[in-house]
């Protein structure tokens, strides 16, 4: 294997590095300059993803969207859904905040979790453009 070292220039008849023709400019990627660092704190991030809660959550309505049940205690139903309690129990309280689930919980400990069905009683369209209009 050869080094640049040992290359020979072919016109010179010198060893040495062989030059790029034409060189090759360098261009500045930007053409303004930043006079103050840009403050970090200024640019908004977002709220970190808790891994384990979205694979639970997605485990709970893989579980229920179609209109079964989960019957059990939370370290039942989080054994079952294999993932950690805490994670279960935080997990379904966010997908029913949302309304995606309901959950019922009875004096022994047991859970009942199931897919919320919504009805919504959304107006019918009418014309509003008046009698007489069309």
């Amino acid at each position: 294997m050869t080094t640049s070292a040992e290359l020979v220039d072919l016109e010179a008849g010198t060893p040495g590095p062989i030059p790029v023709h034409p060189p090759v400019p360098l261009v500045p990627v930007m053409s303004r300059r930043f006079t103050e660092p840009l403050a970090v704190s200024a640019i908004p991030l977002a709220p970190p993803i808790d891994h384990d809660a979205m694979i639970a959550q997605g485990r709970i309505i893989d579980a229920v969207v179609d209109d079964s049940m989960l019957l059990g205690t939370v370290d039942e139903l989080a054994a079952w859904l294999a993932v950690r309690p805490d994670v279960f129990r935080a997990a379904l309280e966010d997908l029913v905040r949302a309304q995606w689930v309901f959950m019922h919980a009875a004096a022994n400990g047991r859970l009942t979790v199931g897919w919320e069905r919504r009805e919504h009683d959304l107006p019918v369209a009418t014309d509003r453009r008046g009698p007489g209009a069309g």
